[in-house]
């Protein structure tokens, strides 16, 4: 079940990257790639890859148990997904508020007839 699930988020993660290439602008990658983050989590979390179905697995030169590596890996990209989404937000709101002030500007040097 989990290659398969695997599977479908990569060929619906395909799609969305060659349909949706020209539309989405920098600020929406960003926000994207945190979403994309937030799923690999939850792959990880539950340890759909199969490299995570055995007992332990070697981080650090030590053999830790897959399921604390897991947790720890889960929330190391919980916290980078929400840092990416954060910063794709921020620059959209700072963005917008600069091209609005830049056309607030443009507005009031046109001449008036």
């Amino acid at each position: 079940m989990s290659i398969i699930i695997i599977f479908v988020a990569l060929i619906g993660l395909w799609i969305l990257g060659v349909l949706l290439r020209r539309f989405i602008s920098g600020p929406m990658r960003w926000i994207f790639a945190g979403l994309l983050g937030f799923l690999l989590a939850t792959l990880v979390r539950y340890r759909a890859f199969p490299f995570l179905h055995g007992d332990t697995i070697l981080a650090g030169g030590k053999l830790v148990p897959t399921a604390e590596w897991s947790v720890a890996m889960a929330k190391f990209f919980y916290l980078g997904s929400a840092a990416f989404v954060l910063i794709g937000l921020v620059w959209l709101v700072l963005g917008s508020a600069w091209a609005h002030r830049i056309a607030k500007t443009e507005e009031a040097g046109a001449p008036k007839i």
